[in-house]
């Protein structure tokens, strides 16, 4: 095996192990609910396809055509989930088995495209820049479509840079046809980052599902949710491409102008439709999740390139320097704030407390009522009826299965029947 297969397969292994470890900690959040209670539904249609497969297909047209959602990612999540607690993995850990998946293999696969693009030095770093960071590291152990979608994204991606080096023109189309369906399937795991954009062609035929207000636009607050050191460096890899993609211009080299020119467009395109108002409103990360994969390619690629330049006889060296500068911070934010880190806010705004105070969103959709299980769990009396504002029945039901809440805990319908409320609070200043 090259080295290129072995550091892939490290990562694949080494984030598997890690994942499932700690896929069992963090709270469910609402999108994580939704999702795993319509991926069951379609679980259940699935398991019926091989004795009646049009049962099945009327089914989950019928289940689409009710949520509104593809259900690409809303199955995926949920067959896997199913096979997950049948494992043993339990309710929590078990319902992220397709997560975890999904975070190992684009692990892998970052390892994979950065050693094509910047030798060993990428093939370590990419996936690491990825991963190292609290709101991503908690994307990664959710049962979610971003990561899924994002994953789809890169291999599109791969599909399409592939095709250049194609001979023949069969073998291109094929790789054409290829990369077609694969962005065709990021676009289904994840169709409301596409919604508002298609809303304004076809204004009669969609309907736009954007959120609500936010202080700031999607891309800034998710430059906000990163690592500062990070967000610097993935801002040097797009400028790097941006340079290259000059040069090969001047230079007229036809391939590489090509190959910039599409790394450019699937790290560019997320961020220009957030940043004009075209992704949904939400905070955090899930506006520009497609372009993030990418993104840690360009800055692994740009800070290697960096330490060639800066000291050729210690490039080795440095880059792994410069990479432990990068790396600590989120590394820490992330040990710091598990399993919370899809609360976590960068630097720039003083973490999780400064964005608080500015108002800002303080968790991500109920994940965090996660953390008041044990104090329920101890004084509650017998029998106490709760209710739960802002976190969704399906996460309730997966607690109580998994033992984070007491048998005798019933739940309350509304406030005159509850004897404690559990308000998971998503904003608003200190």
């Amino acid at each position: 095996m090259t080295w290129r297969g072995r550091i892939a397969l490290g990562w694949l292994l080494v984030t598997l192990g890690a994942a499932v470890a700690l896929s069992g900690a963090p709270g469910v959040s609402q999108e994580e609910a939704r999702t795993l209670a319509i991926g069951r539904q379609a679980a259940g249609h699935l398991t019926r396809a091989p004795g009646d497969p049009g049962a099945a297909l009327r089914g989950l047209a019928a289940l689409s055509g009710e949520t509104r959602r593809p259900l690409l990612a809303e199955a995926f999540h949920g067959f896997l989930a199913e096979g997950g607690e049948r494992l043993g993995l339990g309710p929590l850990r078990g319902a992220r088995l397709g997560a975890v998946l999904v975070l190992a293999l684009l692990a892998a696969l970052l390892a994979l495209a950065g050693f094509d693009l910047a030798g060993a030095s990428g093939a370590l770093l990419a996936p690491a820049l990825l991963l190292l960071s609290p709101r991503l590291l908690a994307l990664g152990l959710s049962a979610t479509p971003d990561l899924l979608a994002a994953l789809l994204w890169l291999m599109a991606l791969g599909a399409v840079l592939r095709s250049l080096d194609e001979p023949t023109r069969v073998g291109r189309t094929r790789a054409g046809i290829g990369a077609g369906l694969l962005v065709g399937a990021a676009a289904a795991a994840r169709p409301d980052l596409w919604t508002d954009l298609l809303h304004r062609v076809f204004p009669d035929l969609l309907v736009a599902h954007v959120g609500g207000p936010l202080p700031l636009p999607p891309l800034l607050l998710a430059a906000a949710a990163l690592p500062a050191p990070l967000t610097l460096l993935l801002a040097l890899g797009l400028a790097h491409a941006a340079i290259r993609l000059a040069r090969a211009l001047r230079t007229g080299d036809g391939r590489a102008v090509r190959t910039e020119g599409l790394l450019l467009l699937a790290s560019g395109l997320p961020l220009v439709m957030a940043a004009a108002g075209l992704a949904p409103h939400r905070p955090g990360l899930a506006p520009v999740i497609h372009a993030l994969p990418v993104l840690a390619l360009l800055g692994a690629r740009a800070l290697t390139a960096l330490s060639r330049v800066a000291w050729p006889a210690r490039r080795r060296a440095l880059t792994a320097a410069l990479g432990v500068v990068t790396l600590y911070p989120g590394l820490r934010a992330a040990v710091g704030t598990f399993p919370h880190g899809a609360s976590a806010w960068g630097e720039a705004v003083g973490g999780a407390p400064g964005a608080a105070a500015l108002g800002w969103p303080r968790q991500d959709g109920g994940e965090a009522a996660s953390a008041i299980l044990p104090a329920l769990q101890i004084h509650a009396v017998p029998g106490a009826r709760v209710l739960w504002l802002g976190v969704d029945a399906e996460a309730v039901a997966r607690y109580r299965r998994a033992g984070l809440l007491r048998a005798d805990l019933g739940d309350a319908p509304d406030g005159a029947g509850a004897d404690l409320a559990v308000v998971a609070r998503t904003s608003g200043s200190r």
